[in-house]
C-alpha cells in the first residue's frame, strides 16, 4: 500500500495549551487552547504626576509578552518620567518574559524614563536572579515605595 499523501492531512496549528479540569467524571481531559489575554492581566493606573503604574498578573511568557509590551508602549506615548511595573501577582515568568523585560528596559532607558519593578514574588525573582539580570533593575517592595523614591537627575 502506498504511503499517505502528506498534502491530504489538515494543517497543524500551534496554540498555548491550558489544562482545564474535567467537567464530569470520565470526560475526556483534552487540553483547551487559551487566548493570551486570559493568561495575563494588565491594568494601567496613574502613579502620580511623574508617571504610571502597570499592574501585571498571571503568566509572562512568549504568548503574553506582547500584551505587556503594548501596555508599556501606551504609557510611553504620555511621556512619563517614571514607569512602575507591579509584578506582585505574576505566577509564571519565562525566559521570553525576561527578554521582553530587557527590551522594555532598553526602551525606557533610551527615553530617559525611570523603570522600577515591584517583584518580591519567587516567580519573578528566581528567573531574574538565575540569569544575572536582577542587577539591571531597580526593585521596590511596594508600589508606594517605588513612587516615593526620588527620580535621578
Amino acid at each position: 500500500m502506498p504511503p499517505p499523501d502528506p498534502r491530504s492531512e489538515a494543517p497543524i496549528h500551534q496554540a498555548r495549551i491550558h489544562e482545564a479540569p474535567a467537567h464530569e467524571e470520565g470526560a475526556d481531559d483534552l487540553p483547551v487552547p487559551v487566548a493570551p489575554e486570559e493568561l495575563l492581566g494588565v491594568t494601567i493606573a496613574d502613579g502620580d504626576d511623574r508617571g504610571a503604574v502597570i499592574a501585571v498578573s498571571g503568566e509572562v511568557d512568549l504568548h503574553t509578552g506582547g500584551i505587556l509590551r503594548r501596555a508599556v508602549d501606551s504609557v510611553l506615548t504620555g511621556d512619563p518620567r517614571l514607569i512602575v511595573l507591579d509584578f506582585s501577582a505574576v505566577e509564571f515568568f519565562s525566559s521570553a518574559g525576561l527578554s521582553t523585560l530587557v527590551d522594555l528596559r532598553s526602551a525606557t532607558d533610551l527615553r530617559g524614563i525611570a523603570l522600577r519593578l515591584v517583584c518580591e514574588c519567587r516567580a519573578v525573582l528566581r528567573p531574574l536572579t538565575a540569569v544575572g539580570l536582577i542587577e539591571l533593575f531597580t526593585r521596590c517592595p511596594t508600589v508606594e515605595v517605588a513612587l516615593a523614591q526620588p527620580l535621578d537627575g
